[in-house]
Protein backbone atom coordinates (compact mmCIF):
# COMPACT_ATOMS: atom_id res chain seq x y z
CA UNK A 1 0.00 0.00 0.00
CA UNK A 2 2.61 2.56 0.76
CA UNK A 3 4.55 1.51 -1.85
CA UNK A 4 1.61 2.14 -4.38
CA UNK A 5 1.07 5.39 -2.96
CA UNK A 6 4.57 6.78 -3.76
CA UNK A 7 5.12 5.48 -7.30
CA UNK A 8 1.13 4.29 -7.91
CA UNK A 9 0.53 1.21 -10.48
CA UNK A 10 4.46 0.71 -10.99
CA UNK A 11 4.33 -0.79 -7.71
CA UNK A 12 2.53 -3.37 -9.30
CA UNK A 13 5.27 -4.18 -11.83
CA UNK A 14 7.85 -4.84 -8.87
CA UNK A 15 5.04 -7.58 -7.61
CA UNK A 16 4.90 -8.96 -10.90
CA UNK A 17 8.41 -9.29 -11.44
CA UNK A 18 9.21 -10.71 -7.71
CA UNK A 19 6.46 -13.35 -7.99
CA UNK A 20 7.63 -14.28 -11.99
CA UNK A 21 11.39 -14.78 -10.13
CA UNK A 22 9.81 -17.46 -7.65
CA UNK A 23 9.18 -20.14 -10.40
CA UNK A 24 12.87 -19.86 -11.64
CA UNK A 25 14.20 -20.36 -7.92
CA UNK A 26 11.89 -23.48 -7.61
CA UNK A 27 13.36 -24.84 -9.99
CA UNK A 28 16.52 -24.24 -9.67
CA UNK A 29 16.32 -25.96 -6.06
CA UNK A 30 14.40 -28.55 -7.79
CA UNK A 31 17.47 -29.73 -9.86
CA UNK A 32 19.36 -28.98 -6.17
CA UNK A 33 17.60 -31.56 -4.73
CA UNK A 34 18.50 -34.13 -7.87
CA UNK A 35 22.11 -33.16 -7.42
CA UNK A 36 21.79 -33.58 -3.25
CA UNK A 37 20.13 -36.92 -3.70
CA UNK A 38 22.87 -38.36 -6.32
CA UNK A 39 25.86 -37.16 -3.65
CA UNK A 40 24.38 -38.83 -1.02
CA UNK A 41 24.10 -42.11 -2.93
CA UNK A 42 28.04 -42.03 -4.07
CA UNK A 43 28.65 -41.47 -0.69
CA UNK A 44 26.69 -44.48 0.56
CA UNK A 45 28.33 -46.55 -2.37
CA UNK A 46 31.80 -45.33 -0.86
CA UNK A 47 30.87 -45.76 2.81
CA UNK A 48 29.45 -49.30 1.88
CA UNK A 49 32.67 -50.19 -0.43
CA UNK A 50 34.97 -49.07 2.52
CA UNK A 51 32.94 -50.96 5.17
CA UNK A 52 33.20 -54.18 2.90
CA UNK A 53 37.22 -53.57 1.97
CA UNK A 54 37.62 -52.98 6.55
CA UNK A 55 35.43 -56.21 6.58
CA UNK A 56 37.70 -58.34 4.60
CA UNK A 57 41.29 -56.53 5.34
CA UNK A 58 42.83 -59.85 5.96
CA UNK A 59 41.67 -61.16 2.26
CA UNK A 60 42.95 -58.07 0.49
CA UNK A 61 46.34 -57.71 2.51
CA UNK A 62 46.70 -61.86 1.68
CA UNK A 63 46.02 -61.30 -2.20
CA UNK A 64 47.55 -57.74 -2.35
CA UNK A 65 44.56 -55.94 -3.14
CA UNK A 66 45.63 -52.73 -1.82
CA UNK A 67 45.68 -50.67 -4.79
CA UNK A 68 42.81 -52.36 -6.93
CA UNK A 69 40.96 -51.04 -3.66
CA UNK A 70 42.76 -47.77 -3.70
CA UNK A 71 41.65 -47.13 -7.34
CA UNK A 72 37.82 -48.24 -7.13
CA UNK A 73 37.67 -45.55 -3.79
CA UNK A 74 39.20 -43.01 -5.71
CA UNK A 75 37.00 -43.34 -8.66
CA UNK A 76 33.98 -43.35 -6.63
CA UNK A 77 35.15 -40.30 -4.31
CA UNK A 78 35.68 -38.79 -7.73
CA UNK A 79 32.33 -38.76 -8.95
CA UNK A 80 31.18 -37.79 -5.67
CA UNK A 81 33.28 -34.61 -5.91
CA UNK A 82 32.33 -34.08 -9.66
CA UNK A 83 28.66 -33.92 -8.17
CA UNK A 84 29.67 -31.82 -5.47
CA UNK A 85 31.21 -29.30 -7.84
CA UNK A 86 27.97 -28.71 -9.96
CA UNK A 87 25.68 -28.44 -7.01
CA UNK A 88 28.02 -25.17 -5.72
CA UNK A 89 28.03 -23.72 -9.12
CA UNK A 90 24.27 -24.32 -9.54
CA UNK A 91 23.93 -22.88 -5.71
CA UNK A 92 26.19 -19.60 -7.02
CA UNK A 93 24.07 -19.76 -10.29
CA UNK A 94 21.11 -19.77 -8.12
CA UNK A 95 22.13 -17.10 -5.48
CA UNK A 96 23.16 -14.70 -8.72
CA UNK A 97 19.70 -15.02 -9.73
CA UNK A 98 18.44 -13.93 -6.53
CA UNK A 99 20.36 -11.03 -6.07
CA UNK A 100 20.03 -9.93 -9.74
CA UNK A 101 16.48 -9.91 -9.55
CA UNK A 102 16.28 -7.46 -6.97
CA UNK A 103 18.20 -4.60 -9.56
CA UNK A 104 15.92 -5.98 -12.29
CA UNK A 105 12.78 -5.44 -10.03
CA UNK A 106 13.85 -1.63 -9.04
CA UNK A 107 15.13 -0.66 -13.38
CA UNK A 108 11.70 -1.73 -14.58
CA UNK A 109 9.91 -0.48 -11.53
CA UNK A 110 11.21 3.56 -12.02
CA UNK A 111 11.42 2.89 -15.77
CA UNK A 112 7.58 2.39 -15.68
CA UNK A 113 6.84 5.26 -13.39
CA UNK A 114 9.17 7.37 -15.26
CA UNK A 115 8.67 6.35 -18.84
CA UNK A 116 4.67 4.85 -18.55
CA UNK A 117 3.10 7.11 -15.96
CA UNK A 118 5.66 10.46 -16.59
CA UNK A 119 5.93 10.75 -12.94
CA UNK A 120 8.91 12.57 -11.52
CA UNK A 121 11.09 10.08 -9.57
CA UNK A 122 13.27 12.55 -6.64
CA UNK A 123 15.45 11.68 -4.10
CA UNK A 124 12.68 11.21 -1.16
CA UNK A 125 10.66 8.71 -3.89
CA UNK A 126 13.54 6.84 -5.35
CA UNK A 127 15.18 6.23 -1.68
CA UNK A 128 11.86 5.11 0.46
CA UNK A 129 10.23 3.17 -3.20
CA UNK A 130 14.07 0.93 -2.83
CA UNK A 131 13.40 0.55 0.66
CA UNK A 132 10.16 -0.73 0.80
CA UNK A 133 11.03 -2.70 -2.82
CA UNK A 134 14.03 -4.52 -0.48
CA UNK A 135 11.55 -5.33 2.43
CA UNK A 136 9.23 -6.69 -0.20
CA UNK A 137 11.97 -8.69 -2.50
CA UNK A 138 13.63 -9.55 0.71
CA UNK A 139 11.65 -13.11 1.03
CA UNK A 140 12.57 -13.27 -2.47
CA UNK A 141 16.67 -13.43 -1.90
CA UNK A 142 15.97 -15.59 1.19
CA UNK A 143 14.42 -18.67 -1.02
CA UNK A 144 17.37 -20.13 -2.00
CA UNK A 145 18.68 -20.52 1.83
CA UNK A 146 14.88 -21.87 2.88
CA UNK A 147 14.86 -24.05 -0.08
CA UNK A 148 18.61 -25.76 0.75
CA UNK A 149 17.96 -25.99 3.88
CA UNK A 150 14.41 -27.48 3.04
CA UNK A 151 16.50 -30.13 0.91
CA UNK A 152 18.93 -30.99 3.16
CA UNK A 153 16.24 -31.59 5.93
CA UNK A 154 13.99 -33.93 3.75
CA UNK A 155 17.06 -35.78 2.51
CA UNK A 156 18.57 -36.71 5.85
CA UNK A 157 14.78 -37.24 7.15
CA UNK A 158 14.90 -40.05 4.47
CA UNK A 159 17.75 -41.54 4.95
CA UNK A 160 17.17 -41.59 9.00
CA UNK A 161 13.74 -42.91 8.43
CA UNK A 162 15.37 -45.54 5.92
CA UNK A 163 17.77 -46.67 8.48
CA UNK A 164 15.14 -47.26 11.49
CA UNK A 165 13.17 -49.11 9.19
CA UNK A 166 16.23 -51.53 8.25
CA UNK A 167 16.96 -54.44 10.11
CA UNK A 168 19.80 -54.70 12.66
CA UNK A 169 23.22 -54.45 11.17
CA UNK A 170 21.68 -53.70 7.29
CA UNK A 171 23.30 -50.72 5.89
CA UNK A 172 24.30 -49.38 2.47
CA UNK A 173 26.87 -51.91 0.78
CA UNK A 174 28.51 -51.70 -2.16
CA UNK A 175 28.06 -54.21 -4.77
CA UNK A 176 31.67 -56.38 -4.49
CA UNK A 177 33.86 -57.71 -7.10
CA UNK A 178 36.68 -59.77 -7.94
CA UNK A 179 39.79 -57.54 -8.65
CA UNK A 180 41.00 -58.65 -12.74
CA UNK A 181 42.92 -61.14 -13.42
CA UNK A 182 45.20 -61.49 -16.14
CA UNK A 183 44.04 -64.65 -18.10
CA UNK A 184 46.31 -67.83 -17.71
CA UNK A 185 48.69 -66.56 -14.77
CA UNK A 186 49.14 -68.40 -11.97
CA UNK A 187 46.57 -68.03 -9.02
CA UNK A 188 47.25 -65.57 -6.22
CA UNK A 189 47.64 -68.03 -3.51
CA UNK A 190 47.23 -72.24 -4.15
CA UNK A 191 47.75 -74.82 -0.66
CA UNK A 192 48.48 -78.14 -1.43
CA UNK A 193 48.17 -80.89 1.03
CA UNK A 194 47.51 -78.00 3.76
CA UNK A 195 46.74 -78.96 7.42
CA UNK A 196 45.43 -76.00 9.59
CA UNK A 197 45.02 -76.67 13.43
CA UNK A 198 45.03 -74.59 16.85
CA UNK A 199 45.38 -75.47 20.06
CA UNK A 200 42.07 -75.02 22.48
CA UNK A 201 43.65 -73.27 25.69
CA UNK A 202 42.33 -73.68 29.18
CA UNK A 203 39.09 -71.64 29.54
CA UNK A 204 38.41 -71.01 25.67
CA UNK A 205 34.67 -71.72 24.49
Amino acid sequence: YMLRHLIGSAAFVALALTAVMVPLTYGLTLVTRSMCERIQVRRDERGGFMAEVLRGMRAVKIFAWEQWVDEQVRDVRRTELRQQTHRQCLNAVNTFQAMLSSLLVLTCCFSYFTLGLGGTLTSSIAFTSIAWIDIMALSLRNLPTHFASLINFRISLVRIDALLRAADGAGPTAPSAAPPQTRGAPPLMELRAACFAWDVGVGDV
